[in-house]
């Protein structure tokens, strides 16, 4: 049986060095897909980065996306 993911879960991807944040919504993933955003350290701060403790800040970028695809 399949595990089925949520919005906001981390997960481990084969060949995927860093574990991946669930992005996309749950009537997405049971397509047996994923948008997902890795989960890096040490990274250089840009447009796309956004600190783990601001959990917030990132499902309101997220969903911002959502709402024009």
């Amino acid at each position: 049986m399949k595990e089925t993911l949520h919005q906001g879960d981390i997960v481990k991807i084969e060949r995927v060095k860093s574990p991946v944040l669930v992005t996309s919504k749950d009537f997405f993933n049971q397509t047996g897909e994923i948008i997902g955003c890795p989960i890096i350290q040490n990274s250089v701060a840009s447009p796309l980065h956004i600190p783990m403790a601001d959990i917030i800040n990132i499902t309101d970028a997220i969903q911002s996306i959502f709402d024009y695809v």
